[in-house]
């Protein structure tokens, strides 16, 4: 397993009421006291208050790189490539020209490796603060409730993530191997749990590679960083509860960057809907991954 490559993976499944486990019904857990909230509506999932939305903005410091026939916008950092925002690459593992190999068809995410024995070592800097060293306490706790993935503070493991305040959130994808990161930044646990589920080796959801059968992406942006599609393993189908995936955001022009093709709507997602429960204290609640999030890594560590 340690040796094996994994491609980059998402979660999913196409959202109706009939087909939510009764478990993936608690969206979130209030962080004072863990419990099953009221269920967000389907309306209120898809149909956000149009002034939550953030406006959009354009990152101009990207780079095209390639891994085989596919062309990725990166920005460059170190000795890492930082992927769609928040996803920390080698750049080992990109050129800067195409190769059309055919056998390298999907291999845009080549090099991705699970953690082994279903066990991720972590350590905490010094001067993480409490409520983010909190944060990822409970995330790494539900990801163990849910898909038995066990997360151990570190002694002197060679493999580990280094937790630490950054001034935005993002994380190394998969076991890298050595010492690898997870900045963490916004207060609210459900940013750490989309985090942890970069560092356990997934993929935004709004990226797969189906992604175009569900989700409208306006011309405009479609090819820019967090926006474009990504080569995918999909374990299931795509999912508008996934804690992988981005909400909707209005750009410059008024419009949606992006569109839930079956209504035409723009859509919220799952952190923000939990955000959006008490306006005046948006880290009450916090979202817990989905019901296809959980099988998605339970598929990818069997």
């Amino acid at each position: 397993m340690k040796n094996a490559s994994f491609i980059l993976i998402t979660a999913l499944c196409i959202l109706s009421l009939s087909s939510c486990q009764k478990s993936d019904d608690a969206l979130s857990k209030t962080i004072t006291e863990p419990q099953p909230m009221t269920e967000v509506s389907l309306d209120e999932l898809l149909y956000p208050v149009e002034s939550t939305l953030a406006t959009y903005t354009h990152n101009p410091n990207l780079k095209l790189v390639f891994q085989g026939k596919d062309s990725v916008w990166v920005e460059e950092a170190d000795e890492h490539y930082v992927l769609d925002g928040d996803m920390i690459m080698p750049k080992a593992i990109f050129a800067e020209r195409p190769n059309y190999t055919p056998e390298l068809r999907g291999a845009l995410l080549a090099g991705i490796r699970p953690w082994s024995n279903r066990v991720v070592y972590y350590q905490f800097a010094p001067n993480l603060p409490n409520n983010l060293r909190n944060n990822f306490l409970m995330a790494s706790s539900q990801w163990n409730k849910l898909a038995g993935i066990t997360f151990r503070a570190r002694t002197n493991e060679p493999n580990y993530i280094w937790v630490y305040p950054g001034g935005e959130d993002k994380a190394d994808v998969g076991m890298r191997g050595g010492r690898q990161i997870m900045s963490l930044h916004d207060g609210n646990a459900g940013v750490a749990m989309h985090e942890i589920g970069h560092a356990l080796g997934m993929a935004h959801e709004h990226q797969r590679s189906d992604r175009n059968n569900h989700i409208y992406v306006q011309p405009s942006v479609a090819s820019q960083s967090q926006l474009r599609v990504l080569s995918t393993r999909n374990y299931t189908s795509f999912d508008f509860s996934s804690i992988m995936l981005y909400a909707s955001k209005k750009m410059s022009n008024g419009e949606y960057n992006m569109v839930n093709r079956a209504t035409g709507k723009f859509f919220t997602n799952r952190i923000e809907a939990a955000r959006n429960k008490v306006p005046n204290n948006p880290n009450a609640y916090y979202a817990l991954p989905s019901a296809n999030d959980v099988s998605t890594i339970k598929a990818m560590y069997n």
